[in-house]
Protein backbone atom coordinates (compact mmCIF):
# COMPACT_ATOMS: atom_id res chain seq x y z
CA UNK A 1 0.00 0.00 0.00
CA UNK A 2 1.45 3.39 -1.01
CA UNK A 3 2.43 5.65 1.89
CA UNK A 4 5.23 6.43 4.28
CA UNK A 5 3.77 6.19 7.82
CA UNK A 6 4.63 2.58 8.63
CA UNK A 7 4.17 0.47 11.81
CA UNK A 8 3.95 -3.19 12.82
CA UNK A 9 3.36 -5.15 16.03
CA UNK A 10 5.23 -8.49 15.87
CA UNK A 11 3.59 -11.52 17.47
CA UNK A 12 5.02 -12.62 20.78
CA UNK A 13 6.11 -15.85 19.14
CA UNK A 14 8.36 -13.70 16.90
CA UNK A 15 9.47 -11.04 19.38
CA UNK A 16 9.30 -11.35 23.16
CA UNK A 17 11.61 -8.84 24.88
CA UNK A 18 12.77 -8.70 28.43
CA UNK A 19 13.49 -5.35 30.05
CA UNK A 20 16.84 -4.03 28.83
CA UNK A 21 18.70 -1.96 26.20
CA UNK A 22 18.01 -2.59 22.50
CA UNK A 23 18.53 -1.09 19.04
CA UNK A 24 16.55 -1.63 15.85
CA UNK A 25 16.68 -0.81 12.15
CA UNK A 26 14.69 -1.33 8.94
CA UNK A 27 15.50 -2.43 5.37
CA UNK A 28 13.16 -1.82 2.44
CA UNK A 29 12.44 -3.87 -0.66
CA UNK A 30 10.42 -3.10 -3.81
CA UNK A 31 10.34 -3.35 -7.59
CA UNK A 32 13.71 -1.66 -7.52
CA UNK A 33 15.17 -4.53 -5.51
CA UNK A 34 16.66 -4.28 -2.03
CA UNK A 35 17.21 -0.85 -0.46
CA UNK A 36 19.74 -0.20 2.31
CA UNK A 37 19.64 -0.59 6.04
CA UNK A 38 18.71 2.46 8.11
CA UNK A 39 20.85 3.57 10.99
CA UNK A 40 20.15 1.78 14.27
CA UNK A 41 17.68 3.38 16.66
CA UNK A 42 18.37 2.70 20.36
CA UNK A 43 15.74 2.25 23.09
CA UNK A 44 15.54 0.99 26.64
CA UNK A 45 12.68 -1.22 27.85
CA UNK A 46 11.76 -0.87 31.50
CA UNK A 47 8.10 -1.94 31.48
CA UNK A 48 5.98 -3.31 34.30
CA UNK A 49 5.84 -7.12 34.61
CA UNK A 50 2.42 -8.78 34.70
CA UNK A 51 1.50 -12.37 35.55
CA UNK A 52 -0.48 -14.66 33.21
CA UNK A 53 -2.37 -17.49 34.93
CA UNK A 54 -3.81 -20.26 32.71
CA UNK A 55 -6.40 -22.89 33.68
CA UNK A 56 -8.18 -25.79 32.01
CA UNK A 57 -11.79 -26.87 32.55
CA UNK A 58 -12.37 -29.70 33.30
CA UNK A 59 -9.24 -30.14 35.35
CA UNK A 60 -6.93 -32.65 33.71
CA UNK A 61 -8.69 -32.34 30.36
CA UNK A 62 -5.64 -30.84 28.63
CA UNK A 63 -3.05 -28.08 28.86
CA UNK A 64 -2.46 -24.48 27.74
CA UNK A 65 0.88 -23.65 26.15
CA UNK A 66 2.39 -20.16 26.52
CA UNK A 67 5.69 -18.62 25.34
CA UNK A 68 8.66 -18.16 27.63
CA UNK A 69 8.28 -15.37 30.17
CA UNK A 70 10.21 -12.18 29.38
CA UNK A 71 10.32 -10.73 32.87
CA UNK A 72 10.45 -12.21 36.35
CA UNK A 73 7.19 -14.11 36.87
CA UNK A 74 5.42 -12.96 33.71
CA UNK A 75 5.41 -10.69 30.67
CA UNK A 76 6.25 -7.04 30.16
CA UNK A 77 3.42 -4.54 29.89
CA UNK A 78 2.05 -4.29 26.37
CA UNK A 79 3.32 -7.72 25.31
CA UNK A 80 0.94 -9.64 23.06
CA UNK A 81 1.09 -13.23 24.33
CA UNK A 82 -0.20 -16.16 22.30
CA UNK A 83 -1.93 -18.92 24.28
CA UNK A 84 -2.89 -22.30 22.81
CA UNK A 85 -5.21 -24.96 24.22
CA UNK A 86 -4.00 -28.54 23.79
CA UNK A 87 -6.85 -30.99 24.56
CA UNK A 88 -5.96 -34.33 26.12
CA UNK A 89 -7.27 -37.69 24.90
CA UNK A 90 -11.07 -37.67 24.92
CA UNK A 91 -11.45 -33.88 24.87
CA UNK A 92 -11.80 -31.13 22.30
CA UNK A 93 -11.43 -27.36 22.60
CA UNK A 94 -14.66 -25.41 23.09
CA UNK A 95 -13.96 -21.79 24.07
CA UNK A 96 -11.95 -19.33 26.14
CA UNK A 97 -13.13 -17.53 29.27
CA UNK A 98 -11.67 -15.14 31.80
CA UNK A 99 -9.37 -12.54 30.16
CA UNK A 100 -9.79 -14.20 26.77
CA UNK A 101 -12.92 -15.04 24.82
CA UNK A 102 -14.11 -16.64 21.61
CA UNK A 103 -13.46 -19.99 20.00
CA UNK A 104 -10.23 -19.31 18.08
CA UNK A 105 -7.34 -21.51 19.10
CA UNK A 106 -4.68 -20.24 19.56
CA UNK A 107 -5.65 -16.75 20.72
CA UNK A 108 -3.72 -13.72 21.96
CA UNK A 109 -3.76 -11.80 25.24
CA UNK A 110 -2.53 -8.20 25.60
CA UNK A 111 -0.60 -7.90 28.85
CA UNK A 112 -1.87 -4.55 30.09
CA UNK A 113 -2.39 -6.00 33.58
CA UNK A 114 -2.36 -9.30 35.44
CA UNK A 115 -4.39 -11.82 33.40
CA UNK A 116 -6.18 -15.11 34.02
CA UNK A 117 -7.28 -17.23 31.07
CA UNK A 118 -9.27 -20.50 31.06
CA UNK A 119 -9.44 -22.98 28.19
CA UNK A 120 -12.83 -24.69 28.24
CA UNK A 121 -12.79 -28.22 26.84
CA UNK A 122 -15.63 -30.60 26.01
CA UNK A 123 -15.46 -34.24 26.94
CA UNK A 124 -16.40 -36.90 29.46
CA UNK A 125 -14.25 -37.64 32.48
CA UNK A 126 -14.49 -41.26 33.72
CA UNK A 127 -14.38 -41.46 37.51
CA UNK A 128 -15.05 -45.01 38.67
CA UNK A 129 -14.36 -47.88 38.56
CA UNK A 130 -10.67 -47.04 38.65
CA UNK A 131 -7.47 -48.69 39.77
CA UNK A 132 -7.71 -51.63 42.11
CA UNK A 133 -7.59 -54.40 42.80
CA UNK A 134 -11.31 -53.98 43.50
CA UNK A 135 -13.01 -56.70 45.54
CA UNK A 136 -16.31 -54.98 46.37
CA UNK A 137 -17.23 -53.03 43.22
CA UNK A 138 -21.02 -52.67 42.85
CA UNK A 139 -20.95 -52.53 39.01
CA UNK A 140 -21.67 -48.81 38.91
CA UNK A 141 -19.96 -46.62 36.30
CA UNK A 142 -19.71 -42.90 37.10
CA UNK A 143 -18.33 -40.00 35.11
CA UNK A 144 -18.55 -36.26 34.60
CA UNK A 145 -20.64 -35.76 31.48
CA UNK A 146 -22.03 -32.85 29.47
CA UNK A 147 -25.17 -30.88 30.31
CA UNK A 148 -26.36 -30.92 26.68
CA UNK A 149 -25.72 -34.61 26.00
CA UNK A 150 -28.80 -36.80 25.52
CA UNK A 151 -27.14 -40.22 25.10
CA UNK A 152 -24.04 -41.93 26.44
CA UNK A 153 -22.26 -45.07 25.23
CA UNK A 154 -20.45 -47.22 27.80
CA UNK A 155 -17.76 -49.54 26.46
CA UNK A 156 -15.81 -52.04 28.55
CA UNK A 157 -12.87 -54.03 27.24
CA UNK A 158 -10.34 -56.41 28.70
CA UNK A 159 -6.86 -54.96 29.08
CA UNK A 160 -6.04 -56.80 25.85
CA UNK A 161 -8.76 -54.96 23.93
CA UNK A 162 -11.53 -57.60 23.77
CA UNK A 163 -14.92 -55.91 24.06
CA UNK A 164 -17.06 -57.31 26.89
CA UNK A 165 -19.77 -54.64 27.13
CA UNK A 166 -21.24 -52.06 24.70
CA UNK A 167 -24.49 -50.24 25.45
CA UNK A 168 -26.15 -46.85 24.86
CA UNK A 169 -28.08 -45.12 27.66
CA UNK A 170 -30.22 -41.99 27.64
CA UNK A 171 -29.11 -39.11 29.87
CA UNK A 172 -32.20 -39.85 31.98
CA UNK A 173 -31.03 -43.44 32.48
CA UNK A 174 -27.60 -42.15 33.52
CA UNK A 175 -29.23 -39.79 36.07
CA UNK A 176 -27.74 -36.64 34.56
CA UNK A 177 -30.26 -35.17 32.08
CA UNK A 178 -29.33 -31.48 31.93
CA UNK A 179 -26.47 -32.10 34.35
CA UNK A 180 -22.99 -33.59 34.47
CA UNK A 181 -22.88 -36.04 37.43
CA UNK A 182 -23.59 -39.23 35.50
CA UNK A 183 -23.79 -42.84 36.68
CA UNK A 184 -25.34 -46.11 35.56
CA UNK A 185 -25.41 -49.69 36.83
CA UNK A 186 -25.84 -52.03 33.83
CA UNK A 187 -28.15 -55.01 34.19
CA UNK A 188 -27.35 -58.49 32.95
CA UNK A 189 -23.64 -57.72 33.28
CA UNK A 190 -20.97 -59.72 35.09
CA UNK A 191 -17.18 -59.65 34.92
CA UNK A 192 -14.65 -62.26 35.91
CA UNK A 193 -11.71 -61.22 38.06
CA UNK A 194 -9.13 -59.59 35.79
CA UNK A 195 -7.87 -56.36 34.22
CA UNK A 196 -10.24 -54.08 32.29
CA UNK A 197 -10.60 -50.61 30.80
CA UNK A 198 -13.70 -48.53 30.03
CA UNK A 199 -14.63 -45.30 28.28
CA UNK A 200 -17.61 -43.07 27.46
CA UNK A 201 -18.91 -41.48 24.23
CA UNK A 202 -21.54 -38.72 24.27
CA UNK A 203 -24.21 -37.77 21.75
CA UNK A 204 -26.61 -34.83 21.58
CA UNK A 205 -28.15 -32.23 19.28
CA UNK A 206 -24.56 -31.34 18.34
CA UNK A 207 -23.94 -34.87 16.99
CA UNK A 208 -21.36 -37.31 18.32
CA UNK A 209 -18.78 -36.12 20.83
CA UNK A 210 -15.41 -37.78 21.28
CA UNK A 211 -14.50 -40.96 23.12
CA UNK A 212 -13.14 -40.30 26.58
CA UNK A 213 -9.74 -41.62 27.53
CA UNK A 214 -9.79 -45.19 28.85
CA UNK A 215 -10.00 -45.70 32.60
CA UNK A 216 -8.27 -48.87 33.84
CA UNK A 217 -9.44 -51.06 36.70
CA UNK A 218 -8.73 -54.49 38.13
CA UNK A 219 -11.14 -56.93 39.75
CA UNK A 220 -9.44 -59.31 42.14
CA UNK A 221 -10.52 -61.30 45.15
CA UNK A 222 -14.20 -60.86 44.30
CA UNK A 223 -16.38 -63.58 45.84
CA UNK A 224 -18.01 -66.14 43.54
CA UNK A 225 -21.67 -67.09 44.16
CA UNK A 226 -23.74 -69.92 42.71
CA UNK A 227 -27.03 -69.43 40.87
CA UNK A 228 -29.43 -72.40 40.82
CA UNK A 229 -32.45 -72.23 38.50
CA UNK A 230 -35.54 -74.45 38.51
CA UNK A 231 -38.84 -74.71 36.64
CA UNK A 232 -42.27 -75.66 37.98
CA UNK A 233 -43.96 -77.86 37.00
CA UNK A 234 -41.16 -80.14 35.79
CA UNK A 235 -40.50 -80.07 32.01
CA UNK A 236 -42.74 -77.00 31.59
CA UNK A 237 -39.93 -74.86 30.24
CA UNK A 238 -36.40 -73.67 30.87
CA UNK A 239 -34.48 -70.71 32.29
CA UNK A 240 -31.81 -69.06 30.18
CA UNK A 241 -28.80 -67.60 32.01
CA UNK A 242 -25.60 -65.86 30.82
CA UNK A 243 -22.20 -67.54 30.84
CA UNK A 244 -20.64 -67.89 34.28
CA UNK A 245 -17.90 -65.42 35.16
CA UNK A 246 -16.15 -67.37 37.90
CA UNK A 247 -15.79 -71.10 38.68
CA UNK A 248 -19.31 -72.35 39.35
CA UNK A 249 -21.12 -69.06 39.32
CA UNK A 250 -20.94 -65.27 39.12
CA UNK A 251 -18.80 -62.61 40.78
CA UNK A 252 -20.28 -60.79 43.76
CA UNK A 253 -22.76 -57.97 43.04
CA UNK A 254 -23.10 -58.98 39.37
CA UNK A 255 -26.58 -58.22 38.03
CA UNK A 256 -27.64 -61.37 36.16
CA UNK A 257 -30.56 -61.43 33.72
CA UNK A 258 -32.74 -64.57 33.72
CA UNK A 259 -35.24 -65.38 30.96
CA UNK A 260 -38.03 -67.94 31.35
CA UNK A 261 -38.78 -69.91 28.16
CA UNK A 262 -42.01 -71.97 28.28
CA UNK A 263 -42.40 -75.24 26.42
CA UNK A 264 -45.40 -75.93 24.17
CA UNK A 265 -48.58 -76.00 26.23
CA UNK A 266 -47.29 -73.65 28.93
CA UNK A 267 -47.07 -69.94 29.63
CA UNK A 268 -44.78 -68.13 32.05
CA UNK A 269 -46.62 -67.25 35.27
CA UNK A 270 -44.19 -65.78 37.82
CA UNK A 271 -40.85 -66.07 39.65
CA UNK A 272 -40.26 -67.44 43.13
CA UNK A 273 -37.31 -68.08 45.40
CA UNK A 274 -34.69 -65.32 45.17
CA UNK A 275 -36.68 -63.55 42.44
CA UNK A 276 -40.30 -62.43 42.39
CA UNK A 277 -42.93 -60.83 40.22
CA UNK A 278 -44.19 -61.50 36.72
CA UNK A 279 -41.68 -59.52 34.65
CA UNK A 280 -39.75 -61.71 32.19
CA UNK A 281 -36.77 -61.45 31.91
CA UNK A 282 -35.84 -60.58 35.49
CA UNK A 283 -32.57 -59.35 37.05
CA UNK A 284 -30.93 -60.99 40.06
CA UNK A 285 -28.17 -59.29 42.05
CA UNK A 286 -25.52 -61.80 43.09
CA UNK A 287 -24.89 -60.69 46.67
CA UNK A 288 -24.96 -64.33 47.82
CA UNK A 289 -25.78 -67.82 46.55
CA UNK A 290 -29.17 -67.62 44.80
CA UNK A 291 -31.95 -70.09 43.97
CA UNK A 292 -34.64 -68.98 41.49
CA UNK A 293 -37.70 -70.84 40.16
CA UNK A 294 -39.64 -69.99 37.01
CA UNK A 295 -43.28 -70.98 37.47
CA UNK A 296 -45.28 -71.85 34.36
CA UNK A 297 -48.97 -72.52 33.89
CA UNK A 298 -50.61 -74.90 31.49
CA UNK A 299 -52.44 -73.57 28.46
CA UNK A 300 -54.56 -75.41 25.90
CA UNK A 301 -52.74 -76.72 22.83
CA UNK A 302 -54.65 -76.35 19.56
CA UNK A 303 -54.78 -79.43 17.31
CA UNK A 304 -57.28 -79.05 14.44
CA UNK A 305 -58.40 -77.59 12.10
CA UNK A 306 -55.00 -76.56 10.75
CA UNK A 307 -53.44 -75.91 7.37
CA UNK A 308 -55.21 -76.46 4.04
CA UNK A 309 -58.40 -78.55 4.03
CA UNK A 310 -60.28 -79.84 0.99
CA UNK A 311 -63.38 -80.68 3.01
CA UNK A 312 -64.88 -79.15 6.16
CA UNK A 313 -65.53 -81.45 9.15
CA UNK A 314 -66.63 -78.60 11.46
CA UNK A 315 -64.72 -80.08 14.40
CA UNK A 316 -62.36 -78.05 16.59
CA UNK A 317 -60.09 -80.11 18.83
CA UNK A 318 -57.43 -79.20 21.40
CA UNK A 319 -55.56 -80.50 24.42
CA UNK A 320 -57.24 -78.83 27.39
CA UNK A 321 -56.66 -78.57 31.13
CA UNK A 322 -57.99 -81.11 33.60
CA UNK A 323 -59.16 -78.39 36.01
CA UNK A 324 -60.79 -76.12 33.40
CA UNK A 325 -64.58 -75.85 33.60
CA UNK A 326 -65.25 -73.58 30.60
CA UNK A 327 -63.67 -72.91 27.21
CA UNK A 328 -64.21 -69.97 24.87
CA UNK A 329 -63.87 -70.69 21.13
CA UNK A 330 -63.20 -67.74 18.82
CA UNK A 331 -63.07 -68.04 15.03
CA UNK A 332 -62.14 -65.21 12.65
CA UNK A 333 -61.57 -64.73 8.96
CA UNK A 334 -57.91 -64.19 8.08
CA UNK A 335 -58.73 -60.47 7.80
CA UNK A 336 -59.98 -60.38 11.41
CA UNK A 337 -63.77 -60.52 11.01
CA UNK A 338 -65.25 -62.56 13.86
CA UNK A 339 -67.45 -65.48 12.74
CA UNK A 340 -67.87 -67.27 16.09
CA UNK A 341 -67.57 -66.32 19.76
CA UNK A 342 -68.98 -69.00 22.07
CA UNK A 343 -68.40 -70.40 25.56
CA UNK A 344 -68.68 -74.17 26.21
CA UNK A 345 -68.69 -76.08 29.47
CA UNK A 346 -66.03 -78.77 29.79
CA UNK A 347 -68.74 -81.50 29.49
CA UNK A 348 -69.86 -79.88 26.21
CA UNK A 349 -66.29 -80.15 24.94
CA UNK A 350 -66.08 -83.79 25.99
CA UNK A 351 -63.17 -83.30 28.37
CA UNK A 352 -64.60 -82.71 31.85
CA UNK A 353 -61.75 -83.64 34.18
CA UNK A 354 -59.69 -84.60 31.13
CA UNK A 355 -57.69 -82.96 28.35
CA UNK A 356 -58.93 -84.37 25.00
CA UNK A 357 -61.35 -81.60 24.06
CA UNK A 358 -63.41 -81.06 20.91
CA UNK A 359 -66.56 -79.29 19.83
CA UNK A 360 -68.69 -79.13 16.66
CA UNK A 361 -70.44 -75.75 16.46
CA UNK A 362 -73.67 -75.99 14.47
CA UNK A 363 -73.24 -72.31 13.58
CA UNK A 364 -70.23 -73.21 11.39
CA UNK A 365 -71.66 -76.28 9.68
CA UNK A 366 -71.80 -74.43 6.38
CA UNK A 367 -68.58 -72.41 6.73
CA UNK A 368 -67.70 -70.88 3.37
CA UNK A 369 -64.49 -71.63 1.53
CA UNK A 370 -61.71 -69.25 2.56
CA UNK A 371 -58.96 -68.62 5.11
CA UNK A 372 -59.60 -68.52 8.87
CA UNK A 373 -57.92 -68.50 12.28
CA UNK A 374 -59.11 -69.71 15.70
CA UNK A 375 -58.09 -69.74 19.34
CA UNK A 376 -59.20 -70.95 22.80
CA UNK A 377 -59.44 -69.32 26.25
CA UNK A 378 -59.84 -71.49 29.36
CA UNK A 379 -61.58 -70.72 32.65
CA UNK A 380 -61.75 -72.60 35.96
CA UNK A 381 -61.48 -72.23 39.76
CA UNK A 382 -58.18 -70.49 39.10
CA UNK A 383 -59.94 -67.74 37.13
CA UNK A 384 -59.33 -66.90 33.50
CA UNK A 385 -56.44 -68.56 31.74
CA UNK A 386 -54.65 -67.00 28.79
CA UNK A 387 -55.68 -67.04 25.15
CA UNK A 388 -53.75 -69.49 23.04
CA UNK A 389 -52.08 -68.24 19.93
CA UNK A 390 -54.09 -68.36 16.71
CA UNK A 391 -54.13 -71.47 14.54
CA UNK A 392 -54.71 -70.85 10.82
CA UNK A 393 -56.68 -73.01 8.39
CA UNK A 394 -58.04 -72.71 4.88
CA UNK A 395 -60.96 -74.48 3.18
CA UNK A 396 -60.17 -75.03 -0.48
CA UNK A 397 -62.36 -77.58 -2.39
Amino acid sequence: MAGTACSVTPATSDLNLENGDYQWRVMDYGAYGYGIWTYFKSFTLDAACYTLTVNVTPSGGGTVTVPSQNCTGGYTAGSVVQVKAVPGTGYKFSSWSGDASGTSNPTTVVMNGHKTVTANLRGNTPISPSGGPLSDWIYEFSWTGLSDATWYLIEVETSGGTQVFYKWYTSTQTNCAGGTACSVTPTGFSLANGDYKWRVLDYGAYGYGVHSAYKNFTLSGTACYTLTTNVSPEASGSVMVPAQTCPGGYTAVSVIQLTAAPNTGYLFNNWSGNASGTVNPVNVTMNGNKNVTANFKSTPVLLAPSGTMTSWSNTFSWTGLSNATWYLLEVYTSEGTQVLYKWYTSPQTGCSGGTACSVTPPELAELANGSYKWRILDYGPYGYGTFTGYMNFSIIP
